[in-house]
C-alpha cells in the first residue's frame, strides 16, 4: 500500500471509534491533495459520508463519471458523488458524464410561442391570417449535446442547495 493511501486511511479512521476527538489542524489540509490515480479506496463510500464531521475536507477530481463507476461498481459510486456538496464541470466528452450532468441540472419550464400563417382567398382578394399559440413546456436545463459543446472558457458549478451557475473560467 502506498504511503499516501495509508495516510488517507489513517486520517479517515482517526476518531471513528468511541472517541469524539477530531484530527489536529495540520491533518485537515492534506486529504484534498490526494488527486492521484490510486485506485479504489476501501470503504470510501462510508468514509466520505463521515469525514466532514471529523474536520477533513476532500476534493474528488474525476475526468468522467465512468471513471468512478469502474472503481466503485453498483450504487457505491453514486453514494460517493452524492456526498459531494459541490460539483464543478469543466467539460465533458463522453455520453455517460453528459447524461449524469443533465440529470443533476434538472428541468426548466420554457415559454413556447408558435406562429401559423393561413392564406385565405375570397372574392379574388388575398387575406392573410396569423394564428399565435402560446404554451409552456419542460426541457432539460442543458441537453447532452449542449453539455458536450460547452465552450472551453465556461464551467458549470453545482452547489447544494443552490441553482447551478454557468461560470467563466
Amino acid at each position: 500500500m502506498s504511503k499516501r493511501r495509508a495516510v488517507y486511511i489513517e486520517r479517515c479512521t482517526y476518531g471513528s471509534g468511541a472517541s469524539t476527538r477530531k484530527p489536529a489542524a495540520a491533518m485537515r489540509q492534506g486529504a484534498g491533495c490526494l488527486a492521484y490515480n490510486i485506485g479504489a479506496l476501501p470503504d470510501f463510500d462510508k468514509k466520505i459520508s463521515t469525514i466532514r464531521s471529523r474536520g477533513i475536507f476532500c476534493s474528488l477530481i474525476l475526468q468522467s463519471v465512468s471513471q468512478i463507476q469502474s472503481r466503485y461498481p453498483g450504487d457505491v459510486w453514486s453514494s460517493i458523488i452524492g456526498n459531494c456538496a459541490s460539483k464543478l464541470l469543466l467539460g465533458a466528452n463522453d455520453i455517460v458524464t453528459t447524461k449524469y450532468i443533465k440529470e443533476i441540472l434538472g428541468v426548466a419550464t420554457v415559454d413556447v410561442e408558435s406562429r401559423k400563417r393561413k392564406e385565405i382567398k375570397q372574392l379574388q382578394h388575398l387575406f392573410e391570417r396569423t394564428e399565435i399559440a402560446r404554451s409552456t413546456r419542460q426541457r432539460y436545463l442543458l441537453t447532452d449535446d449542449e453539455i458536450m459543446r460547452l465552450p472551453q472558457d465556461k464551467a458549470i458549478l453545482m452547489m447544494y442547495p443552490h441553482k447551478p451557475l454557468m461560470l467563466k473560467k
